[in-house]
């Protein structure tokens, strides 16, 4: 086995270098320096909150034209109507009233007649009724009857009308030897070769007051 031998030839060390003091702080000059012209700070915006609502916004509806109300057929031809029907009212009754008083010709019996419709019904106040056939009949014996008697129409109002018809009420006073009042409604149809343009077609009377309270005018 081969024994090494030693290097006579010192070999080089290093010299050990210091270690770096560390570099101090920089302290801060005491003298306060001008002051720099800022804006003031802006306060901080608040946190939105939800909103539930929907995003998007319902698509709008149009807006409708409002439109006046339209008169109803009766209350649009009332005013019209009054005149002619509170004319034939009155005519009918002293046509009436001159045949019960005898002052009228026997002859315009058919003229009484013409002035109702073939369908005509007469509730009487004591609640009969009678078509047209039966109310001649009646009317026809009854010439001169009631020689004194006073027929007065009052409060005539239309409380219904259309195109074809009428629907009217009225007060009818007798005065006389036995007074009386009754309150009467009336169905007019219209026809313009009847008086006035109105046939009759339906009437019911009833019973009110005895006309001594109220005397006919």
């Amino acid at each position: 086995m081969t024994t090494p031998t030693p290097d006579p030839t010192p070999r080089y060390t290093p010299s050990p270098t210091p270690a770096s003091t560390p570099t101090s702080a920089t302290t801060p000059d005491p003298t306060p320096g001008p002051t720099p012209n800022r804006a003031p700070a802006s306060p901080p915006t608040p946190a939105s909150t939800p909103n539930h609502a929907p995003t998007s916004a319902p698509a709008s509806h149009p807006t409708p034209v409002s439109t006046p109300p339209e008169s109803p057929p009766d209350l649009a031809l009332a005013d019209d109507d009054a005149d002619a029907c509170r004319a034939e009212i009155v005519r009918h009754h002293r046509v009436i009233e001159d045949w019960l008083t005898g002052r009228g010709a026997r002859s315009d019996l058919p003229t009484f007649a013409d002035a109702h419709t073939p369908a005509f019904t007469l509730i009487t106040p004591d609640g009969e009724a009678l078509p047209l056939p039966s109310v001649l009949a009646v009317i026809e014996t009854a010439y001169g009857a009631v020689p004194t008697l006073a027929i007065a129409i009052r409060d005539v109002k239309v409380v219904a009308s259309a195109e074809s018809f009428v629907v009217a009420t009225y007060e009818e006073h007798h005065g006389g030897q036995n007074p009386s009042v009754r309150r009467a409604t009336v169905v007019l149809v219209r026809d313009a070769t009847a008086p006035h343009g109105l046939r009759w077609t339906h009437l019911h009377e009833t019973w009110t007051r005895l006309s001594s309270e109220q005397p006919p005018a």
